[in-house]
C-alpha cells in the first residue's frame, strides 16, 4: 500500500513551540510534534520549534533529518567525538545509528524525520548525554480508529432479490471498492475493472 502525506498540510497544523527546552514535558510540547505515518520499524514526524531539544540516539538504525525551514546547530556526540553542524533550510543530515544527537535552533526550525524505533533519550540539559541513564523510549505501533475510518466510508444498499446471496456480496463488495477508490482519487465513479 502506498501511503501519501500532504506535509504542506500536516505542517500547517503545527505550532511553533517557542522556548523549548529538553526539561519539557510532552503536555508543553503538544501540537508543536506530529506522528505522521509508520516507516520499517520507527516512523515519519514532523516537529517546529525553537530552542534546545533533548539528547536523543537511535540504537537500531540511521535517522534521516530533513530541515524544512529556518535554521540551527545539529549536536552530535559520536565515536568520534562531539560535533556542531549549522544546518539550514533545503539540507539533509544523515545522523549514524547509535549517534546521540539533539537542536539548538534559537531562532526556530522545522523539519521533517525518518525515525526508527526504539528511542532513547535523555530529557535532561547535559553537556553529555552519556553521563546520565537514557529513557527508553518504545517502538513505533500503528493505531487505526476503524469506526472513523468505516464512517468515511459510503455504504451501498441495493440488494436484489432475483441475486442469490453470494452474488449479491461480489456485487456490494465491488461496488463498495469501485466507491471507495473513487472517494479516495478523487476521481468520477467508474467500474471496478477501471479503477484497479
Amino acid at each position: 500500500m502506498i501511503t501519501i502525506i500532504d506535509l504542506k498540510a500536516e505542517l500547517a497544523k503545527l505550532r511553533m513551540l517557542h522556548g523549548r527546552t529538553p526539561e519539557m514535558t510532552r503536555a508543553e510540547r503538544e501540537g508543536s510534534a506530529a506522528w505522521l505515518a509508520p516507516y520499517r520499524d520507527g516512523g515519519i514526524f514532523a516537529s517546529k520549534s525553537a530552542g534546545k531539544g533533548s539528547w536523543e540516539r537511535h540504537p537500531n538504525g540511521d535517522e534521516l533529518v530533513q530541515i524544512v525551514d529556518g535554521e540551527g546547530s545539529l549536536h552530535i556526540i559520536s565515536e568520534d567525538g562531539p560535533q556542531f553542524l549549522a544546518l539550514s533550510a533545503g539540507m539533509l543530515a544523515i545522523v549514524p545509528q547509535g549517534a546521540w544527537h539533539r537542536f539548538d535552533c534559537p531562532n526556530g526550525l522545522t523539519l521533517i524525520t525518518a525515525t526508527p524505533g526504539p528511542s532513547e533519550f535523555v530529557r535532561l540539559d547535559v553537556d553529555d548525554p552519556r553521563t546520565v541513564e537514557p529513557q527508553r523510549g518504545v517502538r513505533m505501533i500503528t493505531i487505526l480508529d476503524l469506526d472513523a475510518e468505516f464512517a468515511k466510508l459510503t455504504t451501498l444498499e441495493k440488494h436484489s432479490a432475483t441475486k442469490t446471496d453470494a452474488e449479491q456480496l461480489t456485487v456490494d463488495v465491488e461496488d463498495s471498492w469501485t466507491l471507495m477508490a473513487a472517494q479516495l482519487t478523487g476521481s468520477p465513479r467508474r467500474s471496478g475493472a477501471d479503477v484497479f
